[in-house]
């Protein structure tokens, strides 16, 4: 159903190097006219919807779809909590932050299909070792598991499709 639809993919490092565009371009068989990511504090979940806005709109504004993958800089780096499902849109949480780029999106092209995926799991943080059971906790008591929760809760709640990388990935390690 996304053959020589318009693709355009909003996200932190992963989107920013593309190394995953190759296999989503193959699977949706989209079109991809342009992406923005952005690694460390420069591209926490919080900044998606303000970068989407000031310096992508009239892409967006072209897209068919719209990919979304995002998380892991709001725990390595962001002052972010999780929240609650109850945030509005731009809070400094998890949940306004997805809100805020839902509505961004929306606002620019209610008409674009919006996809987010969750993070894999990252490798070490704060000395603990890559993978650990559970994940280690960053200076929020947060952990790649329960931003890619809130993530897929939030957008779940708000009937946008939304992809768990994070859990088929752990399995699959």
């Amino acid at each position: 159903p996304f053959k020589g639809k318009k693709l355009f993919c909003v996200g932190d490092s992963y989107t920013m190097h593309g190394r995953y565009f190759g296999k989503l371009i193959d699977i949706t068989m989209c079109d991809k006219i342009g992406d923005t990511g952005g690694s460390g504090n420069g591209q926490p979940l919080t900044g998606f919807a303000n970068n989407i806005t000031t310096n992508h709109s009239t892409l967006v504004a072209q897209a068919d779809v719209v990919t979304v993958l995002g998380g892991t800089n709001d725990y390595n780096h962001g002052n972010t909590t999780l929240g609650t499902f109850a945030d509005v849109a731009g809070a400094n949480t998890i949940y306004g932050a997805v809100k805020g780029i839902i509505n961004a999106i929306n606002t620019l092209n209610p008409n674009a299909t919006i996809v987010f995926f969750t993070q894999p799991e990252r490798s070490t943080y704060l000395g603990n070792p890559a993978n650990t059971t559970p994940p280690a906790l960053n200076n929020n008591g947060l952990n790649m598991y329960n931003i890619s929760e809130a993530i897929y809760d939030c957008c779940s709640r708000l009937g946008v499709p939304c992809a768990q990388l994070h859990h088929t990935l752990w399995r699959l390690s």
